[in-house]
Formats: structure tokens, C-alpha cells, sequence
């Protein structure tokens, strides 16, 4: 009997009974692929039993075994039949899949084997449990299933290995950071964002109210330019393959910038070459006392060729107008004002330009203005100003001009001085948030002007000055040709007053000054008296009075050189009279007394000084009765005087009259004092 006992891949195991004949020398195994036609044999030798190999997987075979002696063969044994079994086939590889977070993932796999087939499928490396079936589901995917996914198909042929499949897990969007509720004025900016997790690519589409925004179509929204148009609540939503979050509400309030930025605005307007200031008399001038009010309304003057001109407007909510200034009264074609205010408040100045609209000679020239400030950004006080002629310049002169500036605590400048041909400039304008000033005097009937920007940062005036004279003048000093000049300002000598301290009951005051300082003191008595200065250990000055006249008060002077740092210094003084009073004043910058003088008269007191140009005045008077000034003037050359400080009960007062490079040689104070028969004067000149 002949069977097949065992088949592996490729090969079959073929067994048979041996042959009871005596005379068999082996045995012969005939195979083919067709039943009784065998094209294939193999010698088993006397063995009963042959594995037949290098068969094709898929084919039938028919085997049959013969016995064979010498020169003889027995007839074929029954036929057996085998069909080689075959590798699996994959006739469908894995599909990647994609798959939102929560849901489900499903692989398959087709395949052919003419024997059972086994699955094994596999997240990487690692062999997954209990997936043995052509299908594979991954329920409630997250991010941990992302990953490379294959299966191995195997049978008794044989294995093979499915391509990589790939499962792409998308999280929805989620904002994390929601945008925040913003106050901005008008014409301000304002920034809007949200910040989100998720699998990009993301699509972000911001919202005003419940109307899509075409522009804000990123994380970020910005607006700018905003007026009242754009208060509202704004959000964004965002969106990618697994969905849509929305953004919490966030509230824009647009403020009144008006509001915050209303006050007054001075500035100068003149034509430019080069960058440079090309300024000339009919086309340069100032606005001045730009009031712009909470609603946006301003009123202003124009300064032009000696005449003043009023403007009014509103200003739009993006800061701009443009008005007609008529100056037909004057003969003169109107002017065109354009107004720009930053409304976003970082510069707090007006921009524009003033233009001349006559069409026989028009011309345009830029205007820049700064908001007055509340806060000085420069100490109060006095500072000398000095204006050095052109170098090179012709036909002009050769000598400074002088001006002083009084800053008060208000923010308020004053000027007040000389230009070099002894033509009087003063103004009186507010100081800007950056410490400038703009300096604007129309001169000679309107037929010249000083136009510039001076800068009073680190307390030190600089800047340019353009001063133009007309030829033809006679007054002041003699230039007929005439000319313009552009002067560079310069810091004169300063004289600061730090102190002051009054006394009328116990006669006797003491100050610790700075190094180097220097106290100038008054006394106000009834009787012949002495006035002394000492810190103790040095006397520094000690001067006897003389009475002028029976009855009268009389004023002595003391002053001391230089002080000594941490020394306190007494000023007191003998004798007695119970209208007895004591002044002392500190100033700085001071070295001592350059001249003095005393006078005294029922009505007007005088008097009259050599001085330098560098000195600085300081006048002390009193009597009885009180008084008050009616009256003063310094001669040639005054710059300014102001009363300092008076005591209403003893009536002793003074006041700096402050000169930097007059260049005059004789100084002439006249004071009429009213309510008092008599009194008395006493002027120093501080070098």
C-alpha cells in the first residue's frame, strides 16, 4: 500500500509497503502533474519511505512507487495525489487612516492562501493583544494611538508582512488663551488674540458682534485708527479637520481721546529748504494758544506779519480739520489751516500747515505745535539767555543780544530781553512736555520777526533763533541795509535765588547754604545799628549804618563771600526799634559784590551803578509806614524786575532784577513809593 504521509512546504513525504517478492533490489517514486503520466522520478533505494522536494506551491501532483529488480521492474503502485500548499498572498495592504480624538479607527487586510491563514497585527515593534483577525479596530483613539500599524499573515506555507499603515490622530482646537477686554482712544490701536492647542492647520475667523471681520483671519486681530464705530464685543473662532471652539467675548470701549488729550497747544510755522528752517516775515508765524476742548472743538490765534488772526474748529474723530483764516481786513488773501492732532496721545502735538491761497504767490509752510504741560519738566527759576551774533554775518551786529527766562512752577516761560540792535523781545508762553518753547516776536511794525524753537532741557536754553531787520529802520542802532541772521542761543550766567528768609521779631536768622553759595542780607531798623555775617568763627562783613534822617528808617548791607559746606551761617544785627526787620537771601552762581549804593528821598529813590555785564541787581528798600512800588526801571538796557517777596508788617521787600551781557556801563533804578513820608533804597550789583 502506497500513501502520502506528510506534506510540508514544497515537498511531500511519500511511504509505502515493502514487496514480498525476494528478488527486489529498490524502489522507484514517479510523479508529473497529470493523473498516470508521471514525468518525474527519484530512486528510494530499498527504502519504503521518500520525501519528494522542490515542488511548486499550487500544483497537484500524482505519485506512484514501482519496485525494481535486475532487468525487470513491477507495475505501478496506486496513484496518490498532493496539492502544494501556498504562502499567504496579500491582495489588499492596510489603508493609513486619519481619525479625531474619541472616534474610532478601523485597518483591514486581504489575502489568498489555499490553507488556513493566522493574523498577527502589530502597533510598531510590539504585537498587539488579541488582534488575529484581517480586521482591526482601534476604538476611542488619542493621541498615545498614533502611530505605524502592519500585520503579519502566516500559514502552514509560509508568512508575509503587510506595508506600514499610519494612524494620524487629530485633536480639535481648544483656546487656551482668550482674548482680553481693551480701552483704547480714538484714533488709538488695539490688539486681539487667542492662543490654541490642537492639530494645525488651523482657520481663525474674528468676530464683531455676530459680523465676520474680512481681515481678521489670524490668531491675532489688530485694529487700528479706531473711532466710536468700533466699541463692541469681539471673539474668534477657530477651526480645523476635527471641529470648532469659539472664543469668549471681549468688550472694546473706545474713550473720548479729546478728553485726554484736550489743553493748549503752542507752535511755529515756517517753510523749509533742505530740512532746514528757511524762514521768512510772510510766511512764518506761530499758533498760538491752540485750546482744544473734551469734545474735539478748538479755538487759536495765528500770528502773522504783526497781525493776529482768530481760528476756531472741530476736529474730527481722527484729529483732522482744515480752515479758512480770512485776513481781508488786512488786505491780505486768506490763509488755509490744516490741523492734524495725534490722537493716539504719544507725541501730544498738532501737526499741519498754514497755506497762502492766493494763486499770484502761494506758498505752504509745515506747522508743528506741543501741548502745554501742567508739570514743569524744567525747575522754576531764572535763566540767562544769550544771543551771539552770526558768525561771518555782515551789516549786522557784532554784539550778543540778552534775554531772561522766568520759568514758574505752573509751567508758564516768560522771556523778556534785547536783541543786539537794542530791540525789545518778550513773550509769555507755556513750555512743553519735552521742555520746549517756541519763540515768535513780530518786530518792526510787522515788517521783521525772532522765530525759533529753544529747548530748556538739562536747564540750559539752547537752539537757533532767526532774527530779521528790514533795511531802511532808523531805530535802534544803525544797520540800513538790513539783514537775517540765525543765531545759535547760548547759557549765560546763571544767578540762582535759593533762599529766602524774613525776620521781624528776633532780629536774627540763620542758614546753612551749599558750598559755595552766597548770602546777601538786609536790615531794617530805627537806630544807628550793625550788620554782621559770621558762621561762628569768621566774620565775613560787618558794615555800620548812618542814619539818613532823624526818624527814618535805615536799610545796611552785608554780604558774604563764599560759604562752607554743612556751616550754618547767622546774620543778626545790634541795636534796636520796634520796626526792626532782617532779609537774607541765598543765591548761587554769585562770587560777591561788584558795587553798591543807598539813597533815600520822600518820594522817588534812585540809584545809580557802574556795572559789568555779567552782573545781577538785587534792590532792598523799606520804611515805617510800608509802601509799595509804583514804578521801576534800569536804564539802558532793562531786562526785567519783578518783586520777589514782601513782609505786609514791616514793609521790607526786594526783588533780582537780572542782567546777562547787556554790555551797559550805568545802571539808574528809580522807585516811587506810595503811603510812606519817607524811605529808603539800597541797590547791589552781584558779580
Amino acid at each position: 500500500m502506497f500513501s502520502r504521509t506528510t506534506t510540508w512546504a514544497q515537498s511531500v513525504s511519500l511511504a509505502w509497503n515493502p514487496s514480498p517478492s525476494l528478488t527486489v533490489a529498490g524502489y522507484g517514486v514517479f510523479y508529473g502533474l497529470a493523473s498516470g503520466k508521471y514525468t518525474l522520478t527519484n530512486d528510494a533505494g530499498t527504502n519504503t519511505s521518500f520525501t519528494v522536494s522542490g515542488l511548486t506551491p499550487g500544483d497537484t501532483y500524482y505519485f506512484a512507487v514501482l519496485a525494481y529488480a535486475p532487468f525487470q521492474e513491477s507495475p505501478f503502485s496506486n496513484e496518490v495525489t498532493n496539492t502544494i500548499p501556498m504562502p499567504p498572498l496579500i491582495t489588499t495592504e492596510p489603508l493609513s487612516q486619519v481619525a479625531i480624538a474619541g472616534a474610532s479607527a478601523a485597518f483591514a487586510v486581504s489575502a489568498t492562501s489555499t490553507v488556513p491563514m493566522f493574523f498577527q497585527w502589530f502597533d510598531g515593534t510590539a504585537a498587539l493583544s488579541g488582534a488575529t483577525n484581517a480586521t482591526l479596530t482601534v476604538p476611542g483613539v488619542s493621541d498615545a494611538n498614533g502611530g505605524n500599524y502592519s500585520v503579519v499573515i502566516s500559514n502552514s506555507s509560509g508568512s508575509v508582512t503587510s506595508s506600514v499603515a499610519t494612524l494620524s490622530v487629530i485633536d480639535p482646537p481648544a483656546i487656551t488663551s482668550q482674548p482680553v477686554a481693551q480701552s483704547a482712544a480714538v484714533g488709538g490701536s488695539v490688539l486681539f488674540q487667542v492662543a490654541v492647542s490642537g492639530t494645525p492647520p488651523f482657520t481663525f475667523q474674528w468676530f464683531d458682534g455676530g459680523t465676520a471681520i474680512a481681515t481678521g483671519t489670524k490668531a491675532a486681530l489688530q485694529l487700528v485708527n479706531v473711532s466710536g464705530a468700533n466699541a463692541g464685543n469681539y471673539y474668534a473662532t477657530v477651526q480645523n479637520a476635527a471641529g470648532t471652539a469659539t472664543s469668549a467675548n471681549a468688550a472694546l470701549n473706545i474713550t473720548n481721546a479729546f478728553a485726554l488729550l484736550a489743553g493748549a497747544y503752542n507752535g511755529l510755522f515756517y517753510q523749509t529748504n533742505g530740512g532746514l528752517p528757511n524762514i521768512a516775515v510772510p510766511t512764518a508765524g506761530m499758533l498760538g494758544n491752540c485750546v482744544v476742548g473734551a469734545t474735539g472743538t478748538y479755538s487759536a490765534r495765528v500770528w502773522l506779519g504783526g497781525f493776529s488772526y482768530p481760528l476756531t474748529g472741530v476736529l474730527s474723530q481722527t484729529g483732522n480739520d482744515s480752515e479758512v483764516v480770512s485776513r481781508a481786513a488786512n488786505g491780505l488773501s486768506n490763509l488755509t489751516v490744516k490741523l492734524h492732532l495725534d490722537m493716539t496721545g504719544a507725541t501730544q502735538t498738532i501737526t499741519g500747515s498754514v497755506s497762502n491761497m492766493s494763486t499770484g504767490n502761494p506758498w505752504t509752510a509745515p506747522l508743528l505745535a506741543g501741548l502745554a504741560t501742567n508739570t514743569l519738566p524744567v525747575p522754576a527759576g531764572n535763566f540767562g539767555m544769550l544771543l551771539p551774533p552770526e558768525a561771518g554775518a555782515t551789516n549786522s551786529p557784532t554784539t550778543d543780544g540778552d534775554v531772561l527766562i522766568i520759568s514758574t512752577t505752573n509751567g508758564i516761560i516768560t522771556l523778556a530781553g534785547y536783541l543786539a540792535d537794542e530791540t525789545q523781545v518778550s513773550q509769555t508762553v507755556p513750555v512743553s512736555e519735552a521742555g520746549t518753547i517756541p519763540l515768535y516776536c513780530s518786530l518792526y511794525g510787522g515788517l521783521g520777526l525772532a522765530e525759533g524753537w529753544i529747548s530748556l532741557a538739562g536747564d540750559v536754553p539752547a537752539g537757533t533763533i532767526t532774527w530779521i531787520r528790514p533795511a531802511g529802520l532808523t531805530n535802534g542802532l544803525p544797520f540800513p541795509l538790513g539783514f537775517t541772521n540765525v543765531l545759535t542761543v547760548s547759557a549765560a550766567k546763571n544767578f540762582v535765588r535759593k533762599q529766602y528768609a524774613h525776620d521781624s521779631a528776633g532780629r536774627s536768622i540763620t542758614i546753612t547754604p551749599a558750598p559755595g553759595d552766597c548770602l546777601v542780607a538786609f536790615a531794617q531798623v530805627s537806630a544807628i545799628s550793625t550788620l554782621t555775617v559770621s558762621d561762628g568763627v569768621n566774620t565775613w562783613v560787618t558794615q555800620q549804618s548812618a542814619q539818613q534822617t532823624s526818624g527814618e528808617p535805615i536799610t545796611v548791607v552785608g554780604a558774604a563771600a563764599l560759604a562752607v559746606a554743612g556751616t550754618a551761617v547767622t546774620v543778626s544785627f545790634t541795636g534796636s526799634g520796634p520796626d526792626a526787620a532782617i532779609t537774607v537771601i541765598e543765591y548761587s552762581g554769585v562770587t560777591g559784590i561788584d558795587a553798591s549804593a543807598q539813597a533815600t528821598n520822600t518820594s522817588t529813590l534812585s540809584a545809580v551803578l557802574n556795572t559789568s555785564q555779567t552782573d545781577m541787581f538785587v534792590c532792598g528798600w523799606g520804611n515805617e509806614d510800608g509802601f509799595k512800588i509804583t514804578s521801576e526801571s534800569l536804564n539802558p538796557g532793562d531786562i526785567t524786575s519783578a518783586l520777589i517777596q514782601q513782609d505786609p508788617q514791616s514793609g521790607n521787600a526786594e526783588w533780582d532784577v537780572l542782567n546777562s551781557g547787556a554790555g551797559f556801563s550805568a545802571g539808574i533804578y528809580t522807585n516811587a513809593f506810595v503811603g510812606a513820608a519817607n524811605g529808603c533804597l539800597v541797590v547791589l550789583a552781584l558779580k
